[in-house]
């Protein structure tokens, strides 16, 4: 069942509801999304307004209108979600809007190299799990660091950084730039 969403005199009802977005027939047609950037105006604003207010990511009115509040907020939720922080809401966007978490991360493990092994060491560099250098090489300090994350947070303690793992260093706070 859809939700209300109020945007101060008048209010509508949303075209998704977040909690159960996932198993629903809404998630096929939400992918289909324009791409919104600053200057936009319209539903798809209010509904993206929504999701970031949802999120923790907006506090402003649902009114509409694709403004730099926006856009800022956009950034921080891309970049929560492993995004590059561009403020464009495209459909890699709008699927980690939806989902509430990274998506299409790659399952990295001893052995990979390359810059989502530098996301994952530069996030456990500042929750202090990581302490050498951020090289992009999943080695044996890496390893460690990543096991060490998992039993804090009740995962399994495997060294294996797949969806549950991303799932859980999107959640650590992190500097946004």
């Amino acid at each position: 069942m859809p939700g209300k969403i109020s945007s101060g005199k008048s209010s509508m009802t949303a075209l998704i509801n977040l909690e159960t977005s996932q198993t629903s027939a809404c998630v096929t047609a939400w992918l289909r999304k324009h791409t919104l950037y600053l200057g936009f105006i319209g539903l798809y604003v209010v509904e993206l307004q929504s999701i970031l207010a949802h999120r923790g990511y907006y506090f402003g009115p649902l009114d509409g209108i694709f403004d730099t509040e926006i856009e800022y907020a956009v950034q921080g939720y891309q970049q929560k979600v492993f995004l590059r922080a561009t403020g464009v809401v495209d459909q890699k966007t709008w699927q980690a809007l939806l989902s509430g978490t990274p998506i299409n991360m790659p399952i990295l493990h001893p052995g990979s190299f390359g810059e989502a092994v530098k996301t994952v060491q530069e996030v456990l560099w500042i929750s202090d799990y990581y302490t050498a250098e951020i090289d992009g090489i999943f080695a044996s300090l890496t390893l460690e660091a990543v096991q060490r994350f998992q039993l804090d947070r009740g995962l399994l303690g495997n060294g294996v950084v797949s969806e549950h793992t991303w799932n859980a260093l999107s959640e650590m706070p992190r500097y946004v730039y």
